[in-house]
């Protein structure tokens, strides 16, 4: 699916905006041991780089996506889930690329 769907988008009040996919997990909510997609809000450069490394270490495939310094990135996820796991969540990451602004 995603080899033909590679962008998402988002359009709001202010802009429509492309985003590229990233990154696509399958991850286990509220628990220590699992990636806590969820609780990054912005940081240091430092912070956002190991952000950018464990989402494309945990992706199911390589999209090959560049993020450069200080992208948005897009997040979605699903809040229940048809897993094994009653917390298992599927995530997309995606970086955004603004295509216009609302006038």
């Amino acid at each position: 699916f995603w080899e033909k769907h590679k962008t998402i988008r988002f359009d709001t009040l202010d802009e429509i905006a492309e985003y590229e996919i990233l990154a696509v997990i399958v991850t286990t909510a509220y628990r220590p041991d699992s990636f806590r997609y969820y609780e990054y809000t912005g940081g240091s450069q430092e912070q956002f780089e190991k952000y950018v490394s464990d989402c494309k270490r945990l992706s199911l495939y390589d999209t090959g996506v560049d993020v450069p310094s200080g992208s948005h990135i897009l997040t979605l996820s699903t809040c229940r889930s048809a897993y094994a796991s009653n917390n298992q969540r599927f995530v997309v990451h995606a970086i955004m690329e603004p295509i216009n602004h609302a006038q």
